[in-house]
Protein backbone atom coordinates (compact mmCIF):
# COMPACT_ATOMS: atom_id res chain seq x y z
CA UNK A 1 0.00 0.00 0.00
CA UNK A 2 1.17 3.82 -0.66
CA UNK A 3 1.61 6.03 1.93
CA UNK A 4 -0.67 8.05 0.69
CA UNK A 5 -3.60 5.63 0.70
CA UNK A 6 -2.52 4.38 4.37
CA UNK A 7 -2.89 7.72 5.35
CA UNK A 8 -6.50 8.37 3.43
CA UNK A 9 -7.63 5.66 5.27
CA UNK A 10 -6.51 6.34 8.58
CA UNK A 11 -4.02 3.22 8.65
CA UNK A 12 -1.78 3.47 12.19
CA UNK A 13 1.46 3.41 10.99
CA UNK A 14 4.81 3.07 12.48
CA UNK A 15 9.02 2.93 11.71
CA UNK A 16 11.08 0.05 11.83
CA UNK A 17 14.59 0.84 12.68
CA UNK A 18 17.85 -0.53 14.14
CA UNK A 19 20.79 1.57 16.15
CA UNK A 20 23.74 1.34 18.57
CA UNK A 21 23.49 0.24 21.69
CA UNK A 22 25.18 3.04 23.31
CA UNK A 23 23.10 5.22 21.22
CA UNK A 24 19.84 4.13 22.52
CA UNK A 25 20.87 3.88 26.29
CA UNK A 26 21.87 7.36 26.12
CA UNK A 27 18.55 8.22 24.39
CA UNK A 28 16.85 6.10 26.90
CA UNK A 29 18.54 8.40 29.75
CA UNK A 30 17.90 11.47 28.29
CA UNK A 31 14.13 10.69 27.96
CA UNK A 32 13.61 9.20 31.45
CA UNK A 33 14.98 12.40 32.68
CA UNK A 34 13.23 14.97 30.40
CA UNK A 35 10.71 11.84 28.29
CA UNK A 36 9.22 15.61 25.89
CA UNK A 37 13.38 16.13 24.35
CA UNK A 38 14.07 15.68 21.23
CA UNK A 39 16.56 12.95 20.29
CA UNK A 40 17.90 13.25 17.01
CA UNK A 41 19.82 10.24 14.60
CA UNK A 42 20.60 10.39 11.37
CA UNK A 43 19.91 7.28 8.78
CA UNK A 44 21.40 6.78 5.65
CA UNK A 45 18.19 5.98 3.78
CA UNK A 46 15.86 8.47 2.79
CA UNK A 47 12.73 8.43 5.13
CA UNK A 48 10.49 9.94 2.77
CA UNK A 49 7.21 7.86 3.53
CA UNK A 50 7.71 8.48 7.46
CA UNK A 51 8.11 12.45 6.53
CA UNK A 52 4.72 12.41 4.80
CA UNK A 53 3.16 10.56 7.61
CA UNK A 54 4.56 13.25 9.89
CA UNK A 55 3.84 15.97 8.14
CA UNK A 56 0.22 14.84 7.53
CA UNK A 57 -0.15 14.65 11.43
CA UNK A 58 -0.01 10.93 12.14
CA UNK A 59 1.35 10.06 15.30
CA UNK A 60 4.28 7.65 14.36
CA UNK A 61 6.07 4.90 16.70
CA UNK A 62 9.24 4.06 16.02
CA UNK A 63 10.45 0.35 16.65
CA UNK A 64 14.03 -0.51 17.36
CA UNK A 65 16.37 -3.62 16.80
CA UNK A 66 19.90 -3.07 18.37
CA UNK A 67 22.30 -3.30 15.85
CA UNK A 68 24.17 -6.78 15.71
CA UNK A 69 21.61 -7.79 18.65
CA UNK A 70 19.31 -10.06 16.92
CA UNK A 71 15.86 -9.62 14.96
CA UNK A 72 14.20 -8.56 18.28
CA UNK A 73 12.64 -5.06 18.62
CA UNK A 74 13.64 -3.81 22.34
CA UNK A 75 12.93 -0.26 22.41
CA UNK A 76 10.34 1.90 21.02
CA UNK A 77 9.79 5.86 20.71
CA UNK A 78 7.41 8.61 19.36
CA UNK A 79 9.13 10.28 15.82
CA UNK A 80 8.89 13.57 16.07
CA UNK A 81 10.63 15.10 13.54
CA UNK A 82 12.05 14.28 9.88
CA UNK A 83 14.49 16.02 7.41
CA UNK A 84 15.05 14.09 4.27
CA UNK A 85 18.19 15.16 2.41
CA UNK A 86 19.50 17.15 5.69
CA UNK A 87 21.92 19.81 5.14
CA UNK A 88 24.23 22.18 6.97
CA UNK A 89 23.34 25.70 7.18
CA UNK A 90 19.53 24.74 7.25
CA UNK A 91 17.79 25.80 10.45
CA UNK A 92 15.78 23.13 11.28
CA UNK A 93 18.75 21.03 10.64
CA UNK A 94 21.31 22.83 12.62
CA UNK A 95 19.07 23.19 15.41
CA UNK A 96 18.51 19.24 15.87
CA UNK A 97 21.66 18.90 15.57
CA UNK A 98 22.43 20.59 18.33
CA UNK A 99 20.50 18.46 20.69
CA UNK A 100 22.33 15.76 19.96
CA UNK A 101 23.43 13.58 22.85
CA UNK A 102 26.84 12.90 23.59
CA UNK A 103 26.92 9.24 22.19
CA UNK A 104 25.88 11.29 18.31
CA UNK A 105 27.53 14.79 18.55
CA UNK A 106 30.37 14.55 16.91
CA UNK A 107 28.83 12.91 13.82
CA UNK A 108 27.48 15.71 12.24
CA UNK A 109 25.50 14.74 8.90
CA UNK A 110 28.17 11.82 8.38
CA UNK A 111 30.15 14.10 5.69
CA UNK A 112 33.66 12.63 6.73
CA UNK A 113 32.24 9.19 5.46
CA UNK A 114 31.68 9.30 1.87
CA UNK A 115 27.88 8.70 2.05
CA UNK A 116 26.31 11.73 4.19
CA UNK A 117 22.86 10.90 6.07
CA UNK A 118 20.00 10.88 4.27
CA UNK A 119 17.76 11.92 7.35
CA UNK A 120 18.19 13.19 9.87
CA UNK A 121 15.01 12.35 12.52
CA UNK A 122 14.00 12.95 15.74
CA UNK A 123 12.52 11.24 18.60
CA UNK A 124 10.93 11.37 21.97
CA UNK A 125 9.36 8.97 24.59
CA UNK A 126 12.33 6.31 24.13
CA UNK A 127 11.40 3.56 26.53
CA UNK A 128 12.39 -0.15 26.59
CA UNK A 129 9.67 -2.40 25.58
CA UNK A 130 8.84 -4.78 28.26
CA UNK A 131 8.79 -8.02 25.85
CA UNK A 132 11.03 -7.40 22.93
CA UNK A 133 9.19 -9.19 20.16
CA UNK A 134 10.47 -10.64 16.97
CA UNK A 135 10.59 -8.23 13.96
CA UNK A 136 9.21 -10.33 11.76
CA UNK A 137 6.07 -9.80 13.64
CA UNK A 138 5.58 -6.49 12.08
CA UNK A 139 3.97 -6.09 8.52
CA UNK A 140 5.61 -3.71 6.19
CA UNK A 141 3.64 -0.96 4.51
CA UNK A 142 5.14 -1.64 1.35
CA UNK A 143 3.70 -5.38 0.31
CA UNK A 144 1.73 -6.12 3.19
CA UNK A 145 4.02 -8.91 4.42
CA UNK A 146 6.25 -9.60 7.63
CA UNK A 147 9.73 -8.27 7.60
CA UNK A 148 11.82 -11.39 7.32
CA UNK A 149 14.24 -12.58 9.97
CA UNK A 150 16.71 -11.85 8.08
CA UNK A 151 16.24 -8.17 6.79
CA UNK A 152 19.29 -6.36 6.05
CA UNK A 153 17.90 -2.84 5.85
CA UNK A 154 17.31 -0.44 8.84
CA UNK A 155 13.82 1.73 7.60
CA UNK A 156 10.94 0.56 6.69
CA UNK A 157 7.19 1.98 7.34
CA UNK A 158 5.11 -0.72 8.56
CA UNK A 159 1.68 -1.38 10.05
CA UNK A 160 1.73 0.09 14.43
CA UNK A 161 1.45 -2.80 16.27
CA UNK A 162 -2.15 -3.15 18.86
Amino acid sequence: MTITKALKNNAKLAVFTRNHKGHLSEALRVSAEQPDSLIPFRARSRWSSAAKAIQQGASVPVYIAVVDSGPLVQYVADLRRVIVDPQRGQPETEQLLDLSTSTTRDEGLWETTGKPAGTLFAVSHVRQVSEPFPMTDLIKLSDDQPISSDYGYSYTMVYARP
